[in-house]
């Protein structure tokens, strides 16, 4: 019986230590939105049009997202359309209407 109370305030150093030091919760930054990607593809493939000017409106496609632009009516041209996976958050393809 002495031989496992000896034992028992190591047991319980050891249990604290491993408790208290256990490592650090990681938490990883959020997702960024298909909007976020959308306007980051858009400011450097676009350089042209400003994303922050023109809202944006997401349609949910299947397996993507469907970010297009919108322009005031005076606008001459057209805005771009940006696809993005939703498994990813990856532009899948862009194009720019007329």
């Amino acid at each position: 019986m002495k031989r496992y109370l000896s034992v028992f305030p190591a047991l319980v150093i050891v249990t604290f230590l491993m408790l208290s030091c256990g490592g650090e919760i990681v938490r990883s930054s959020p997702r960024p939105n298909p909007i976020e990607v959308a306007n980051s593809y858009v400011t450097e493939h676009y350089p042209d049009f400003d994303p922050e000017e023109n809202p944006a409106h997401v349609r949910d496609g299947e397996d993507v997202w469907i970010v297009e632009y919108m322009l005031p009516d005076s606008a001459l041209g057209g805005p771009p359309v940006v696809t993005v996976s939703k498994k990813d958050l990856k532009v899948v393809s862009s194009y720019r209407t007329q």
